[in-house]
């Protein structure tokens, strides 16, 4: 499995924005120390080794965030208001058919940042269904950033008091992720 570049490019801006670039360019140093894939850095497009990936971002978490995984929801929500309104998805808001954006726009979010696995997505009256399926390196980065990503999507769509409900996901012990997000 690989994470496309913009994951990267998304994390790097949120560390600069709030620490600063000084910041950064120490914990990339760091990071190349610990993982040679860094030797320079990603491109957009490029598509970085999960392991890389994570390992970056556990490092971030520990050294920025004194090791509290729920920031990881914070990524996502941070990702999702950067890539939808500036950055290059914000073609993906343009839907204004509500089955639409969960039936087509959801998963093809995610496949343009993850080479495997899945995201799809049901309404049910005033509740969707979120699941993703079929990843082969569980970790809570998935969990926890993608349904980050899903809320703040779903608030920028428009929809009003979205609150979420976990009902399986590595931060549970399960291995496929389903959530419910309750909207008005």
């Amino acid at each position: 499995m690989n994470v496309k570049g913009t994951a990267f490019i998304s994390r790097k801006e949120q560390i600069i924005h709030t620490f600063g670039l000084e910041k950064w360019i120490t914990f990339y140093k760091h990071i190349q120390s610990k993982d040679t894939y860094f030797g320079t850095e990603p491109s957009p497009v490029a598509l970085i080794p999960i392991k890389s990936f994570l390992l970056m971002n556990d490092e971030i978490i520990n050294e920025f965030y004194g090791g509290k995984n729920d920031v990881y929801w914070i990524f996502g929500e941070k990702s999702a208001a950067w890539a939808l309104t500036e950055g290059p998805y914000k073609i993906f808001m343009t839907s204004k058919n509500l089955n639409s954006f969960i039936d087509k726009t959801m998963p093809m979010v995610w496949s343009t940042y993850y080479t495997e696995g899945k995201m799809f997505g049901v309404i049910d009256k005033k509740t969707i269904h979120v699941h993703i399926q079929g990843i082969t390196t569980p970790h809570i980065y998935f969990e926890y950033t993608t349904m980050g990503f899903v809320k703040k999507a779903l608030e920028l769509y428009g929809l009003k008091n979205v609150r979420h409900e976990c009902l399986s996901g590595y931060s549970s012990g399960k291995e496929e992720i389903h959530y419910l997000f309750h909207f008005e």
